[in-house]
């Protein structure tokens, strides 16, 4: 398993407290960045900006995506500077629940 993907799985299972149901590849993109959809069985630690349905003992949360975008790679600044823009007209573009790694850390 690639060290970013056991990383992103470890924020997952640990900082989320997740049950992970399926962890796959969501989609291809040109550049370094890769796409994951991630389904829960349930998350016990959501992140706080996420609308939860709570079910039997935890937290249910259908799926997710996750970008990952090596730092020393991919500047994910106007990603982020978008996906806001996005937001504050209204427009549905998801919602980014937390920006992780940079430079490694």
């Amino acid at each position: 398993m690639p060290e970013r993907v056991k990383q992103i799985k470890e924020w997952l299972e640990n900082d989320l407290q997740a049950d992970i149901k399926t962890f796959e590849p969501a989609s291809k993109d040109a550049s370094f960045r890769r796409y994951f959809r991630i389904v829960f069985n349930h998350v016990l630690n959501p992140p706080p900006n996420l609308p939860p349905i709570e079910q039997g003992g935890g937290t249910f949360l259908p799926s997710f995506i996750i970008m990952d975008a090596p730092p020393e790679k991919e500047n994910t600044e106007p990603f982020i500077r978008i996906a806001a823009l996005l937001k504050r007209s209204g427009i549905n573009g998801g919602n980014l629940h937390q920006k992780l790694w940079k430079n490694n850390a």
